[in-house]
């Protein structure tokens, strides 16, 4: 592949609903564009952005790939992202290096949980565009569709084509700014005038694109409104500018499977996406310093943020970066100044896939990745020590659905600590720690599949075999009136015995309990610090009877983000989690957040009763907030439920 300048680059990532077609769309492009010889498919396992054993396993996107293809004389970077919505921390990742997102939509389900996801994460960038997919597909609607993206998104969502035929006779797409046919047979696209029975509807849809151009300038806004109509150039140049503001959404089609549509695709996002030199320089600061800094395609001086990584044990760390200014150069040194660290930088490559083509150099506006980077993982900003910036970090989701886990043998306990830093190393939205009060190894992430696919990428990766179970609950105990007990231990087995004596009262301070030893005795010989430890604990247990002891659960703060139509379901579900509401506030899209306190014990699995709930349309944030008494029915259960579980390990 030649050589390009920002100027002459696209990225484009693409978006959308699991199912919609995204990377067999990406599959049609890099066919069309003779960037694959062949046409590979999602359900065979040869598509060329679902590589990932895991992917090829479940036939579904579960992380970014990147693949190129040029077009004339643009260089197209199609990043491949998941559509189910626990690996959107790929698509955060994508979206922060892309100029355009293309949302693809299911001609037949329209406007769904990821349409709405690829939409959210999309606000960053510069245009944002939808392409109904699977025209050719039963039921398929184009203006239902089309009606429901204007309807959720607004009216800056404007047809650029419209559909010729649909179902089985689905055959090619009216290029509403030319009023040009084209259709497609035996995988070649021939052109001519717009059918006759399309004409009306396809004049109807060209006004309003005529109206959508004309309103993103003050010049053609006029000329509109003085002679009702723009000339062809200026209609492109009406959609060309409001598609860098974000002023204009366009729609295409096509069908994937049928093949049909990638050139008039591919001739728009040459000529009309913004490249990474019309985009924003990029805002960052100075290492060590709140200073303002920015970087654009234009400064001479490298620049790079990473958006990816992937850990393998046998070929090493791969790093996906986006270079943002300068140049990216093989046998070099790169400096980290997120780490404050120097990274020694051999081979660069391009990616196409899983496919790495060696290169020299890469441009400014560009992507590439390296191997076996140290100290690098995904969010942090490499560049020239000379010239050092940090780049405002990637927003990654938080993790929100937690497994405790356990090696299956000695071998994989030794084996699991790194090989759970390597997996945290190249996803941000993956957590590991050692619960300090319960012992257990807990693993966190955006759903129960992506905790699944952890817990598979450890066996298949790293050989570690491990079993998962529900985590255990973190309680504590307090007393709520003062007691006083004797503590007395005694134990005599030949030769020096064990004695200890004690008697302490105990009272319920604010935090924990007050422990005040006032008499005991002792005997010279067999008295010992163990010895009256023990004693300790026998008078804690006598007079923790006393004392009326009660048992405290965690209390989280979660705050829940959902449309409208779900509040009444979601707040009654908080209440039957024992929850309380502290308040409701509506977003200015439709959605409103609740805040509540809820116990621990009731949310975890919340990422599942959500999706559940919601309609997958719904998310949510937890934060440890306090200990309080746990009701006494509750706790009788609990309490039980330990000693069936300690009386089945003796």
């Amino acid at each position: 592949m030649s050589k390009h300048t920002a100027d002459t680059i696209r990225n484009v990532a693409l978006a959308g609903q699991r199912g919609a077609g995204k990377t067999s769309l990406a599959e049609m492009l890099l066919f069309t564009g003779k960037s694959i010889d062949r046409l590979g498919r999602v359900d065979d396992g040869t598509s060329t952005c679902d590589f990932d054993p895991d992917e090829v396993q479940r036939k579904m996107t579960i992380s970014t790939a990147v693949a190129p293809v040029e077009w004339g004389k643009v260089k197209v970077n199609l990043l491949d992202t998941p559509g189910y919505s626990d690996f959107v921390g790929d698509v955060a990742g994508a979206m922060a290096v892309a100029e355009a997102a293309l949302i693809v939509v299911d001609a037949v389900g329209g406007v769904e949980v990821g349409t709405e996801t690829g939409w959210d994460y999309s606000r960053g960038c510069m245009t944002r565009a939808f392409f109904i997919n699977k025209m050719d597909r039963e039921n398929a609607d184009f203006y239902r569709v089309l009606g429901a993206l204007r309807e959720r998104f607004g009216n800056k969502v404007v047809a650029l084509q419209m559909p010729i035929g649909s179902e089985d006779s689905f055959e090619g797409v009216v290029d509403l700014v030319h009023m040009m046919a084209f259709k497609w047979e035996g995988g070649k696209m021939t052109e001519g005038d717009v059918p006759a029975d399309l004409a009306d509807r396809a004049q109807e849809l060209r006004e309003s694109l005529i109206e959508a151009a004309a309103e993103s300038s003050d010049e053609l806004i006029e000329k509109y409104f003085s002679e009702g109509t723009l000339s062809d150039d200026e209609i492109i140049t009406g959609a060309h500018a409001g598609m860098k503001n974000g002023s204009f959404c366009p729609v295409f089609c096509g069908s994937s499977g049928k093949t049909i549509g990638a050139e008039t695709l591919l001739g728009v996002i040459a000529e009309q996406f913004p490249s990474p030199a019309d985009a924003p320089a990029r805002e960052g600061h100075k290492p060590d310093s709140e200073a303002g800094d920015s970087r654009s395609t234009a400064d001479s001086a490298f620049s790079a943020i990473v958006f990816k990584s992937t850990a393998d044990p046998y070929v090493g760390k791969l790093t996906y970066f986006r270079v943002v200014s300068g140049e990216a150069r093989s046998d070099s040194h790169m400096w980290n100044a997120t780490k404050g660290h120097e990274e020694r930088v051999g081979q660069i490559y391009f990616l196409k896939g899983k496919q790495q083509e060696a290169t020299s150099s890469i441009p400014a506006g560009d992507i590439g990745a390296v191997a076996k980077l140290t100290n690098t993982i995904t969010g942090d900003t490499l560049c020239d020590k000379a010239s050092p910036i940090v780049f405002t970090s990637i927003a990654f989701p938080e993790p929100v659905y937690s497994l405790a886990i356990s090696a299956k043998s000695k071998a994989d306990e030794d084996k699991l600590g790194p090989a759970l830093g390597k997996l945290a190393d190249e996803d941000p939205t993956f957590r590991f720690h050692r619960e300090q009060e319960t012992g257990e190894t807990l693993i966190s992430g955006l759903g129960e599949a992506h905790v699944d696919i952890i817990i598979d990428r450890l066996k298949r990766k790293f050989g570690v075999g491990v079993d998962s179970s529900t985590p255990l609950i973190p309680y504590r105990e307090t007393i709520q009136t003062s007691a006083k007990a004797q503590g007395r231990h005694k134990k005599q087995t030949g030769g020096r015995g064990q004695f200890g004596d004690c008697w302490v009262e105990f009272e319920p301070p604010v935090v924990d309990i007050r422990a005040k030893v006032y008499d005991g005795s002792f005997h010279p010989v067999d008295s010992s610090e163990m010895a009256f430890k023990l004693a300790g604990v026998a008078a804690l247990n006598a007079a923790a009877q006393k004392a009326h002891p009660v048992l405290l659960e965690p209390i989280v703060k979660a705050e829940v983000t959902v449309p409208d139509e779900y509040m009444g379901d979601i707040i009654g579900d908080l209440n039957g989690k024992r929850g309380r509401i502290l308040g409701m506030e509506p977003t200015g899209d439709g959605r409103q957040v609740v805040r509540a306190l809820v116990p621990l014990s009731e949310m975890q699995r919340y990422a599942i009763d959500l999706k559940s709930i919601a309609r997958g349309r719904g998310s949510f944030i937890i934060e440890h907030g306090h200990y309080e008494e746990m009701p006494a029915q509750s706790a009788q259960a609990v309490i039980d439920n330990a000693k069936k579980a300690q009386a089945s390990d003796e």
